[in-house]
């Protein structure tokens, strides 16, 4: 086993259990403490990689793979226009006199 695996494996432990207490934090905070509880010199990027490999997250981190489609519409379209442009930087104008107010 090389020097690099075993600190890399050093560095896990101690993410994982760092992370176990305060699984809100990222691997910026989780870096910070590693270096103040351990005393493991620790850059972030070597946490981040370290935490990306075995899938460590903050719980509050944005959801990844959720790009949906749009689902279907709220309502019928009763009025059934066509808004397609005739070509580019078409002006629409309408008379608002048709429409009664109060």
């Amino acid at each position: 086993m090389s020097q690099r695996d075993w600190d890399n494996a050093h560095l896990i432990n101690a993410t994982v259990a760092i992370h176990g207490d305060g699984p809100g934090f990222g691997y910026r905070l989780n870096a910070d403490e590693i270096e103040a509880e351990s005393g493991i010199p620790a850059s972030e990027r070597w946490v981040w990689r370290l935490c990306s490999q075995r899938r460590i997250w903050s719980s509050f981190s944005k959801k990844r793979g959720l790009n949906r489609k749009a689902g279907p519409p709220v309502h019928d379209d009763v009025v059934q226009r066509d808004f397609t442009v005739q070509r580019a930087n078409q002006l629409w104008l309408t008379d608002i006199t048709e429409h009664w107010t109060a």
